[in-house]
């Protein structure tokens, strides 16, 4: 490809946000029956959370806003700002049931806990993680020792953040190819 030797390849903000939008919810689409199977499986529980179905709009959430979150690790503020704003107007226009304008809002509140949570770990992929533990509350279903002490389990996190390594977007892909257009 010529663009190799010629520089990176100008995108438009608009594509990549539909490019990046669409791949992410595939990846959720794919992936969320596996999460959903492993975490009721895990074998460090003393019973089943029993997540189903009902729990994918919440997934969902979490995933987009920690990958929001993800931008202002890799670009600009300014950068991450515009595009934050068309990713979550996508999202919630396309991939949720819910109005628009709730969506939205429900999208940054994910975005804000997130970062509360990222803060703590410096690392995105621990963050969605913990994200997942609270949320669905699995410190319910652990262990008395790692319930009193409200921390997964470090067996289980282990295993939980390679799996979620695969809903994190890989900017240090994208960028040895593109660069997006102001």
């Amino acid at each position: 490809m010529l663009s190799g030797l010629f520089g990176k390849k100008k995108i438009q903000k608009e594509k990549v946000v539909q490019i990046y939008v669409d791949t992410i919810f595939d990846v959720i689409e794919r992936g969320f029956p596996e999460i959903v199977e492993f975490i009721n499986n895990e074998k460090q529980f003393t019973k089943s959370p029993q997540l189903g179905k009902e729990d994918f709009e919440w997934f969902t959430y979490i995933i987009y806003g920690a990958n929001v979150l993800n931008l202002y690790e890799h670009m600009d503020t300014e950068t991450a700002d515009d595009l934050k704003l068309l990713i979550i107007r996508e999202v919630a226009e396309r991939y949720t049931k819910r109005d628009q304008v709730v969506a939205e809002e429900i999208i940054l509140e994910y975005e804000g806990f997130l970062r509360d949570l990222y803060g703590k770990t410096k690392n995105i992929v621990k963050t969605i993680s913990l994200a997942l533990f609270n949320k669905f509350e699995l410190n319910n279903y652990q262990d008395e020792h790692y319930q009193r002490l409200n921390a997964p389990n470090p067996v289980f996190l282990k295993d939980l953040n390679e799996m979620m390594e695969l809903f994190v977007w890989n900017w240090e892909d994208f960028f040895t190819k593109y660069k997006i257009a102001k």
